[in-house]
């Protein structure tokens, strides 16, 4: 089987986490949200290589994964790729945590009476399986302006495809902070079906990472993420649940709450985050959609790490 990914331009929504890189490439909890998927296919389906379909940022996309894992497939050639088609072909999203059961998806796309067949999950396109010597004319119309969902529309419209709704599990697809928020927090919590974090620890805490500096005095949350080299200060306090991505630093008497931290951030003192996203120059909150802004690197700042 051929596994082709499909990655265009992040949403506009999504701008302040992805700065203009893919969204596959962006990181939840502990990996990159992509990486979630090929992990799945290895285990699930025993895939080994990956091609990707990108207008733009292909490279920085593969970049952000695990080293030959993929095989880039640029838009220029894509009109001469598939003319003939000897293995089944599933085309996925870089923009969606798929939280079901590949295998018996593919066994279920087998039995259907179609050639080619494209998956819904709560009226969102979220992938596409063509069974081998498929007779469908692909396209070559994709362009460095569309939206990874752009792209699957454009190929719904433009292609024959029998359409079906998911019934082996379900995608959540992440083209807001919003959404991002959400299955971040859902990993945290343990609350799919088909994915689990690579750590789990009983008590207040689930941590991860190495060269983690936190005092026990710090952690009152329910569930916490820490990634590698993240420093909390002794009197900092995490509350509910908290992700702090790989190379955050929280400074002294800040308290945190129902989180997120993003990467390689610098948290100054005396603040007071809850139900946001946190950027190296911006506090997004999740509840009510705002974004503010802050410049003064003393209060946040990207870190720059070798």
């Amino acid at each position: 089987m051929r596994i082709i990914i499909l990655s265009g331009r992040p949403t506009q929504e999504l701008d302040h986490l992805t700065l203009e890189e893919p969204v596959g490439a962006l990181q939840v909890v502990n990996k990159s949200l992509l990486n979630f998927t090929l992990e799945t296919l290895q285990e699930q389906l025993g895939v080994k290589k990956f091609e990707v379909l990108a207008g733009i940022h292909s490279e920085e996309l593969i970049n952000k994964l695990e080293e030959n894992m993929l095989l880039e497939v640029s838009l220029d050639c894509y009109d001469d790729a598939y003319q003939d088609q000897a293995e089944d072909i599933l085309w996925v999203r870089d923009d969606v945590l798929y939280d079901l059961d590949f295998s018996e998806l593919r066994h279920q796309a087998q039995r259907s009476g179609s050639h080619s067949v494209a998956f819904f999950e709560h009226k969102n396109l979220m992938f596409f399986y063509q069974k081998n010597k498929s007779k469908n004319k692909l396209p070559t119309f994709f362009s460095a302006k569309h939206t990874t969902d752009a792209i699957c529309q454009l190929l719904l419209g433009k292609c024959l495809w029998h359409c079906e709704q998911i019934s082996v599990g379900k995608g959540g697809l992440i083209n807001t902070v919003a959404d991002y928020y959400q299955s971040s927090m859902a990993l945290l919590k343990g609350e799919f079906g088909n994915i689990i974090l690579d750590y789990h620890q009983q008590g207040l805490s689930l941590v991860k990472g190495m060269q983690v500096n936190i005092s026990d005095s710090t952690q009152l949350q329910q569930n916490a993420f820490l990634g590698d080299s993240v420093y909390v200060h002794q009197k900092s306090r995490l509350y509910e649940d908290v992700i702090l991505c790989k190379q955050s630093y929280v400074d002294s008497c800040v308290d945190i709450s129902n989180s997120i931290i993003m990467p390689s951030v610098y948290i100054g003192p005396y603040l007071n985050i809850k139900n946001s996203v946190v950027t190296g120059n911006a506090v997004i909150r999740v509840d009510t959609g705002d974004v503010i802004p802050i410049q003064d690197k003393k209060i946040l700042a990207d870190l720059f790490l070798s």
